[in-house]
């Protein structure tokens, strides 16, 4: 399919070509850019990306400071994930690059909070055991896998990939719901 600017759209096996050429030179990442689905230029995905990139630097130390400053760990990985749903929300409902730009900021802002403050309240809770936190982190590495695994695979068999935003929002909800699921653990970390 055509798409906005001077670049081309490429056949599916053209593409597919060049991403095994790349995985054969060691590229370990690819980011596909869909224009026929967004509307948004290869220059503005890309700052849509970086935006969302940008947040990785800012959010984990600003939640990591307010959980510092107020011993309120869990309360804020719930209060990251409930936000972090809420705000990817707003995906769907409005259009043009500023709005992409705002909503891009907000979700990433809420969403890379609660992994980092996780981490640190479980190796908080291990004290003389942290050894055994590899042990732990693996299985969020494996469920991490599993979960991109399962959706590619429904994406790619039942699916369609207008459907991704939905789906994402979905797991978000998952996850608030879980960190919401958890008042004994909560207690136990913040006595």
């Amino acid at each position: 399919p055509a798409i906005r600017g001077p670049l081309q759209g490429r056949p599916h096996g053209d593409v597919v070509a060049e991403a095994r050429q790349l995985a054969g030179h060691g590229v370990r990442e690819l980011v596909l850019v869909s224009q026929a689905t967004t509307g948004y230029g290869a220059d503005q995905i890309g700052l849509i990306m970086a935006v969302l990139a940008g947040t990785k630097l800012v959010s984990p130390n600003l939640w990591g400071w307010l959980a510092d400053h107020s011993d309120r760990s869990v309360r804020l990985i719930q209060l990251s994930s409930c936000l972090t749903a809420l705000s990817f929300y707003l995906v769907d409902r409005y259009s043009g690059l500023g709005w992409m730009l705002l909503i891009t900021s907000v979700v990433g802002l809420f969403w890379n909070a609660p992994l980092p403050l996780f981490e640190a309240v479980t190796l908080g809770y291990l004290h003389s055991d942290a050894h055994r936190y590899s042990r732990i982190r693996v299985w969020g590495s494996i469920g991490f896998v599993a979960a991109v695994l399962a959706v590619g695979a429904a994406l790619k068999s039942v699916l369609l990939i207008q459907c991704l935003p939905q789906l994402v929002f979905l797991l978000f909800v998952a996850m608030a719901l879980v960190t919401l699921s958890r008042e004994s653990v909560r207690a136990q970390f913040e006595r």
